[in-house]
């Protein structure tokens, strides 16, 4: 679990992903979903296919991650 404390917006370019909240069912992101995730909100991303995912992300702010517990 973890957070970025910038919003980015994702497509999957191959592989399966799967991303969602703490504690919640995946959401499972075909090659082709496109992914809104606010900042701050602590999320949990995976990669679900059988070879690496590749996904292209953009945000306005600098990419940075925020383990669970951390400041």
């Amino acid at each position: 679990m973890h957070n970025h404390p910038g919003a980015y917006w994702g497509v999957v370019i191959s592989g399966v992903a799967a991303n969602g909240v703490p504690r919640a069912a995946d959401v499972q992101l075909p090659s082709g979903s496109y992914r809104y995730q606010k900042g701050g909100e602590a999320h949990v991303t995976k990669c679900r296919a059988a070879h690496d995912c590749l996904v292209f992300i953009s945000q306005d702010t600098p990419f940075d991650q925020v383990a669970d517990g951390q400041k």
